[in-house]
């Protein structure tokens, strides 16, 4: 007598069918449920965007006040207020503000231009050492965007210290145009 052969394809399958069965409510309460977390991350993250987005249009609208010459102090503040919760705004908007600020003879511009970190810092720090306060410059003189500037300025402070500029200073566009004007 032999044996009678189960098909061994068929026994996976009715456990798999058995346990969908048991479990259908809960699967699909599931699935339901991950569709729900999924759609409420997605509004969220949409929410926040919009948020941000409304944040930059209102500091694009600033910005055509400040281009087109109706600058005042309240809207300087305005403008300074709205992108400070902007990190990657922040110091452009100081550095800009404060610029605008001391352009209208307000301290309140040396206050913001202090502020200034990053990119812009060193641009800060030009314009605040133009305006008379101390500024380490040693760190700018050899690394800095405007190192020429920085060495320019302290020849024009001491004339005996123009032997030290190197001949790449020397022949930039800014000592030659600057004896013109002299």
């Amino acid at each position: 007598m032999t044996k009678p052969q189960q098909n061994v394809d068929e026994i996976p399958i009715d456990k798999v069918e058995s346990f969908i069965n048991r479990n259908f409510k809960r699967i699909i309460g599931t699935m339901l449920g991950l569709i729900v977390i999924g759609l409420s991350i997605y509004g969220l993250y949409q929410f926040y965007e919009n948020q941000k987005s409304a944040e930059i249009n209102k500091i694009g609208e600033l910005e055509v006040k400040l281009n087109s010459g109706d600058i005042t102090t309240d809207t300087v503040e305005k403008y300074i207020k709205t992108c400070e919760p902007i990190k990657n705004l922040k110091d452009y908007c100081y550095y800009r503000g404060g610029i605008i600020l001391v352009g209208m003879g307000n301290e309140k511009g040396k206050e913001y231009l202090k502020k200034v970190l990053g990119d812009y810092k060193e641009f800060a720090d030009s314009i605040l050492y133009d305006l008379g306060e101390k500024i380490d410059i040693t760190k700018y003189k050899e690394n800095g965007k405007l190192s020429y500037i920085w060495k320019y300025r302290e020849v024009v402070l001491d004339k005996s210290k123009l032997a030290l500029l190197d001949n790449e200073t020397l022949n930039t566009r800014l000592i030659t145009n600057t004896k013109n004007w002299e």
